[in-house]
């Protein structure tokens, strides 16, 4: 079954909704894919953001998820990035188009990059592409709340609340159909692995590495494609 293209957030945030009381939480890092099929380059955006900006105007942080992301500093790459948005005084936005790097860009704020990044995902999906999250109640909702908190009271995002999806759904049925999901995942991480060689992402400071959102959200898009054609939903 041919996939139609679709979207994918990942976010890494520095507590989670149980534990803060609220979906305002601070989210120093995020990456969008847009997903045109496994046979085909997907475009990537991956963004830094000003945590303290975020903190200024409410979001929380919970201590053991900050104590998870100092033990990662000590051999993980992707949490470079963590460091980087919890000293910056603004965002960055670095784009990659059709296998290439198409733009970095240095924004004053974290709105200008939600609405960059917008921008940009509405430009490379049309108007119907789904969007998936891993779960969406967890990475939506928290992407939401911070684009709404970042200036304008209203919510910059590029999906309509009746288009999203949710990737552990997909994984329930993968498993239930008596497929093992470990073994996809490993194949995605290849795939996703080869492509950010493609785009050359280490070179911009993106690393194929497990809680980089980059790298998440590219094993997540080709986990989802495969399994849209293999059970043909």
């Amino acid at each position: 079954m041919k996939v139609k293209p679709f979207g994918m957030l990942d976010i890494e945030s520095l507590g989670t909704p149980d534990n803060c009381g609220t979906t305002h939480i601070a989210m120093p890092s995020f990456a969008f894919v847009a997903m045109h099929g496994i046979d085909k380059d997907p475009d990537l955006i991956f963004v830094t953001l000003d945590v303290q900006d975020q903190l200024n105007s409410g979001a929380k942080v919970t201590a053991s998820t900050f104590a998870f992301w100092m033990d990662q500093a000590k051999n993980n790459p992707s949490a470079i990035h963590i460091m980087e948005a919890l000293q910056s005084k603004g965002a960055k936005l670095i784009a990659f188009r059709e296998g290439k790097h198409h733009c970095t860009n240095e924004l004053g704020s974290n709105y200008g990059a939600y609405f960059m990044a917008k921008n940009m995902m509405e430009l490379f999906l049309d108007e119907s592409a789904l969007y998936y999250g891993n779960g969406p109640e967890f990475d939506m909702t928290i992407y939401s709340a911070n684009t709404f908190h970042a200036g304008t009271n209203e919510a910059v995002v590029p999906w309509k609340f009746w288009n999203l999806g949710n990737v552990r759904s997909f994984r329930n049925l993968w498993m239930q159909a008596g497929y093992n999901y470990k073994e996809l995942e490993a194949e995605g991480a290849s795939w996703a692995k080869a492509k950010m060689e493609k785009m050359d992402t280490i070179r911009y400071g993106i690393y194929p590495v497990k809680h980089d959102p980059a790298f998440d959200a590219l094993v997540e898009s080709y986990c989802v494609a495969r399994m849209i054609e293999k059970i043909k939903i």
